[in-house]
């Protein structure tokens, strides 16, 4: 009898470190996901300023495009 517990805790172990290992990579996953998202909207919030300073850099000092 005690052998057929241990074997079941065993099982029941190794079942939760699975479980347990899966939902880890499932949460990395998300991060990766939502930090991927973050960088995306970041990124176009900065490309969406160049085109006024690329305008700014080309105005001579007369306030006027070369």
């Amino acid at each position: 009898m005690t052998i057929l517990i241990s074997s079941q805790l065993k099982r029941y172990a190794h079942a939760t470190r699975t479980a347990i290992s899966y939902q880890l990579s499932v949460f990395s996953y998300q991060l990766s996901v939502f930090s991927f998202q973050l960088s995306a909207i970041y990124g176009l919030s900065a490309v969406s300023y160049q085109p006024s300073a690329i305008s700014k850099l080309s105005l001579n000092k007369t306030g006027k495009h070369w």
